[in-house]
């Protein structure tokens, strides 16, 4: 999706033996800002054919959003459904390689780019644009820009106004804001044990590394590589009970 000529959709059907169902933005998946964070992508297709494997690399920002700088938001993070809206759905962590069989359809919904300074400083003109466009939807206008958009598609001006004037939540001050997984992983993965465990893997042979981390971060937080797993800021809700878990696992690293 990223590294890609933008091939005609008619002859990637043709050579691969698939149905390109939607290619389009993914609205709001940019972080929100007074400079909006760039907007993902959002790739269905359907299979047509049985015995078919999906290769994938990389798939980054599952996890951890680009974050908001300033005042702005995080993005939306990276997804992929496995026959999305049909009883069988099942959304998918990582895969290096996904069988897939006729009238299976697989969704990729790429990530957007972290938001840069206060989204309610945005021109409400651009807002509009944005939702004219499909980059961001109306609710997210009104609850993230503090934008009303008429049923004519132009700026609610005085709803507008009363939207920016209203109390917003307040967050811890910072200069970077964090999706609330990072968030989360932080309060347990503190720099000092990430530091052990990189000694660690260091004094390792580097075929061993990447299982000894990924066995590492199982054995702390069970579910982590699960697929259709809640997300992580819920399953380490509990940070303190976790940290005795790493603690243990950090005392069985290898030295």
């Amino acid at each position: 999706m990223a590294n890609l000529n933008n091939h005609p959709i008619e002859s990637v059907e043709r050579d691969i033996g698939l149905i390109v169902r939607e290619y389009d933005v993914r609205e709001d998946s940019g972080g929100p800002g007074r400079w909006r964070g760039g907007a993902g992508q959002i790739l269905t297709f359907e299979v047509l054919k049985d015995g078919g494997v999906v290769f994938s690399r990389g798939m980054e920002r599952m996890i951890f959003t680009a974050w908001g700088y300033n005042g702005g938001m995080p993005a939306k993070p990276f997804r992929v459904i496995l026959n999305r809206g049909k009883p069988n759905e099942r959304e998918l962590r990582k895969i290096d390689s996904l069988s897939v069989d006729k009238g299976d359809s697989v969704t990729f919904l790429s990530p957007g780019g972290g938001g840069y300074g206060d989204p309610f400083e945005r021109d409400p003109e651009a807002v509009c644009r944005d939702v004219r466009l499909g980059f961001v939807s109306r609710e997210a206008a009104r609850r993230d820009y503090g934008v009303a958009i008429a049923e004519d598609g132009s700026v609610a001006a005085s709803e507008t106004a009363t939207l920016r004037s209203a109390a917003r939540p307040q967050r811890e001050a910072g200069l970077f804001w964090h999706s609330a997984d990072r968030e989360a992983w932080e309060k347990v993965f503190d720099d000092q044990s990430m530091t052990q465990l990189n000694q660690a893997l260091y004094a390792q042979p580097k075929t061993a590394r990447l299982k000894l981390r990924r066995s590492f971060f199982e054995s702390v937080v069970p579910d982590i590589n699960r697929d259709g797993r809640p997300p992580l800021a819920q399953i380490m809700a509990d940070a303190a009970s976790i940290r005795i878990g790493l603690r243990e696992a950090l005392a069985r690293l290898p030295t």
